[in-house]
């Protein structure tokens, strides 16, 4: 479309052009040996139509395509918000979500899961039967009786222009005792209550400045800010030492607020951007 518009200006500036070497050069006699009588020549009024039409015709293309440009832009600002209203959406989802385990796991649930009210349930029925609210109350109550969960997970990908308060996915895990870490949403679920370490690594790729934060449920309680000049790459590593009751939520996110990403994190064999945390009491 830009291209379209330029060569509409072009087109203008010729009809212009040849407009004013019209009006400054009077038409001559036209001669001819042989059919003098049928040869006429075109006056300056006849081009001077000419070539206004033709302005015209060009302005009015040029008008249309800037009605369009205009509509496109509107358009897009409405996609913005909408994109910027489903986020908003998946973080308060991720909270429910959150809640949700965390009611489950304080469940009080009796010493002996293999035992029903009706008597014993074998692990073929536990596998296949059909009360899958019974099956999932039992993987949660055997996550909560981990008592040293740890876990190791960096990214195996660059992360590319990620936006403020954008949740960082760290997909590669290594340890997870207590599968308590999830490698698709990035968030650790803390299994039993006690004091936890928990430290994060971020790379910043060439000329980026990728400010980040970790959060305890809703709020942030710690924080990094990593950048790196042109030809190079910058890491920086935070450690927090925290107390954290069963079905607390940890992860790590980019900042939105006082300071905003640019650029790119960077993940590779040289240097991982990664996230770590065990309990130590």
């Amino acid at each position: 479309m830009v291209k379209h518009i330029m060569w509409i200006l072009h087109e203008l500036g010729r009809a212009s052009s040849w407009y004013t070497s019209v009006a400054m050069h009077q038409c001559t006699p036209c001669v001819s040996l042989f059919l003098p009588s049928e040869v006429n020549c075109v006056t300056s009024a006849d081009q001077n139509l000419r070539f206004k039409n033709i302005e015209n015709q060009l302005t009015g293309q040029l008008f249309e395509l800037e009605k369009r440009v205009t509509l496109l832009k509107n358009e897009n600002s409405e996609i913005s918000k909408s994109r910027d209203a489903l986020q908003s959406i998946v973080y308060s989802q991720k909270e429910e979500i959150a809640a949700l385990d965390s009611l489950i796991d304080k469940l009080d649930f009796p010493k002996d899961q293999t035992k029903h009210n009706n008597g014993t349930v074998t692990q073929s029925e536990v596998e296949n039967g059909d009360d899958r609210h019974g099956k999932r109350r039992i993987i949660y109550s055997r996550q909560s009786r981990v008592t040293s969960p740890a876990f190791y997970a960096y990214m195996s990908t660059n992360e590319a222009s990620p936006g403020p308060h954008h949740t960082l996915i760290f997909n590669s895990v290594i340890t997870n005792v207590g599968n308590a870490y999830n490698q698709y949403s990035g968030i650790f679920t803390v299994p039993s209550t006690g004091m936890y370490v928990l430290s994060y690594t971020i790379t910043a790729y060439t000329s980026s400045y990728i400010p980040v934060e970790i959060v305890k449920n809703a709020g942030v309680i710690g924080s990094l800010l990593t950048k790196a000049y042109s030809n190079y790459k910058h890491s920086v590593s935070s450690t927090v030492v925290v107390n954290m009751n069963a079905g607390d939520v940890c992860y790590v996110r980019t900042s939105g607020s006082g300071a905003t990403p640019s650029g790119s994190i960077y993940s590779g064999t040289e240097a991982r951007t990664s996230f770590t945390g065990w309990r130590i009491e």
